[in-house]
């Protein structure tokens, strides 16, 4: 029997337990008036049809299924939080993505309350940083949506997120002053991440072959322009520790090899596909910070090897960078800037 998984995230009290019931069609999660009843991620099961969109003629069929739904309710998600959880977070999706075999399907859904009118910029850090590790569709569920029309949160979630869908929906009759508003949104949400997956995976089958070809293609002139630029930059040592009252021809070749490492990087970029914009400085002081010097002494180093080690640093956080994104969001120069810090944060880290 075939199996689906899907994670669901979010804040709490935004109404994940209440929309996994309604998934389930029946109350297997706790759910609360708005407050957090969860404490842990939890796990729910049940065979169920399941209208699973055929790739061949984009069709619905009813299939058999066994559905599990992991509520991530215990993993608090707040701005103080979100580092702490990111892992345990990763380790769930892990466990869901473990339990798939050949054909499974696996999904993510981050649901915001679409109430609160607010997106935080963490909550979108981290479905950034999730989507771009995992071959896996994220969905951002608009919950508790008293209308069917799009709101000024929706265009936020869509203009930040543009690589994510978004689905509004109502788990649950909501019976206020003016009226009772139904339920919606449940199968469209269901239907729609199907096709996502599905149309997914077609595109990782024809884009597999491109994208190790484009990698390949980026290290192998990657490597000729480091080599290129360090033939250029000599073999005159550069100090690594600071003079109070250096020499000027020491100040010229300071200024010279930092200007080569500038133009590297642009260049670098310009082989990766990325527009460096006016962000060749941060760049470098991104890579500054990444590399993992190979040749260093008291004494200093030779100017050669420095812009050599300066442009592995670059190009291996350029290969990261390509590989994990698409092509909207390598096109998004903020975007770039902050996913290149981020993985050169990791990399300090590492060394």
């Amino acid at each position: 029997m075939r199996q689906v998984s899907i994670v669901v995230m979010g804040k709490p009290g935004v109404g994940k337990s209440t929309l996994i019931n309604a998934v389930l069609g029946e109350d297997l999660a706790p759910a609360g008036a708005g407050k957090p009843v969860t404490h842990e991620t939890r796990k729910y099961s049940r065979k169920m049809l399941l209208p699973l969109a055929d790739p061949s003629d984009g069709h619905y069929r009813q299939a058999s299924c066994l559905l599990s739904m992991f509520d991530t309710a215990g993993l608090e998600l707040d701005e103080r939080a979100t580092g702490g959880t990111l892992g345990k977070i990763r380790g769930c999706l892990g466990e869901c993505l473990e339990e798939s075999s050949e054909g499974d399907i696996s999904l993510v859904w981050y649901c915001v309350n679409n109430q609160c009118s607010r997106f935080e910029q963490y909550e979108i850090d981290l479905i950034r940083k999730l989507s771009a590790g995992y071959a896996v569709p994220f969905t951002a569920v608009l919950t508790k949506c008293h209308a069917d029309r799009e709101g000024e949160l929706e265009r936020l979630i869509r203009r930040e997120l543009p690589g994510i869908a978004v689905q509004r929906v109502l788990a649950k009759d909501f019976k206020a002053s003016f009226g009772t508003a139904s339920a919606f949104g449940v199968d469209d949400l269901l239907r729609s991440s199907f096709v996502i997956y599905s149309r997914m995976k077609e595109g990782s089958q024809d884009e597999k072959p491109m994208q190790s070809e484009r990698i390949e293609k980026i290290r192998s002139e990657g490597a000729q322009c480091v080599s290129r630029y360090a033939g250029k930059a000599g073999n005159g040592r550069i100090p690594l520790i600071h003079i109070s009252f250096p020499q000027p021809s020491l100040i010229i070749r300071l200024h010279a090899v930092r200007s080569l490492c500038i133009s590297m990087v642009s260049d670098l970029c310009k082989i990766a596909g990325i527009d460096p914009g006016d962000n060749q400085e941060k760049f470098l002081d991104i890579a500054l910070g990444a590399m993992k010097p190979s040749s260093f002494t008291f004494l200093g180093c030779p100017a050669g090897d420095y812009v050599r080690d300066v442009g592995c640093a670059w190009l291996g956080l350029l290969l990261s960078l390509v590989a994990g994104s698409s092509d909207a969001e390598l096109r998004d120069s903020e975007c770039v800037l902050r996913k290149l810090k981020e993985m050169g944060g990791e990399e300090k880290g590492k060394g």
